[in-house]
């Protein structure tokens, strides 16, 4: 299982996991979890109301990060 789908069963289930978030950078970032945050987002498909998550983590400061399923 990978850690959004962790993320996914309990989203807290990642607190104090060291993590590796490949954002695009020259480098991924590396960080121990201290919080995190799921986002509900409704969108209109088709005209029927669709609700999806997204998840993200903090490492201690005052950003967020998304999770996809390529973190490790």
């Amino acid at each position: 299982m990978n850690v959004l789908e962790t993320m996914q069963q309990d989203k807290d289930s990642v607190i104090g996991l060291t993590l590796s978030l490949d954002l695009g950078c020259s480098k991924p970032i590396i960080g121990k979890v201290v919080n995190t945050k799921q986002s509900e987002w409704n969108t209109l498909v088709d005209g029927a109301m669709t609700t999806w998550y997204s998840y993200s983590v903090s490492f201690g400061g005052c950003g967020y990060y998304p999770v996809d399923c390529l973190t490790k």
